[in-house]
């Protein structure tokens, strides 16, 4: 009959043996593992690519908010478009693009970077040239 191998025997039976020698010293600590060293290092190398990580997320974010429109320019579209009558849906077909997309900068809701609101000015050029000439 095969009998199936507790692996908890295996441990018991060491540490008895480990134990066993540990009485035979006189109880004496002779050594301390260094298992603990190695996971403090380990765990040290894992806090480090955190924060490493972290701050390259703060550094893409920081750039992302350096890219942004600033509130100043939003505001400035924002009472361009309020102006006259008309210019929002002037500036879209101008621009291509769906009136939410300008409806949405103009309440702060969706981001405007600055080479995308250099393309709105130049399209709010446009526009006013058109309101010239009617």
């Amino acid at each position: 009959m095969n009998k199936a191998i507790n692996p908890n025997m295996h441990i018991k039976q060491n540490l008895n043996a480990e134990i066993e020698a540990w009485l035979a010293k006189g109880n004496a600590i002779t050594t301390i593992q260094s298992k603990f060293q190695a996971r403090r290092v380990e765990y040290s190398k894992k806090l480090k690519a955190m924060r490493l990580e972290d701050e390259q997320k703060q550094l893409k974010k920081q750039k992302r908010i350096e890219n942004q429109a600033t509130e100043q320019q939003i505001t400035m579209l924002s009472s361009w478009l309020n102006e006259y009558k008309g210019r929002a849906k002037a500036l879209v077909e101008v621009l291509g693009c769906a009136h939410s997309y300008i409806s949405q900068i103009k309440s702060f809701t969706r981001p405007c970077s600055k080479a995308r609101f250099e393309e709105i000015k130049h399209a709010m050029q446009r526009v006013e040239q058109g309101e010239k000439y009617h």
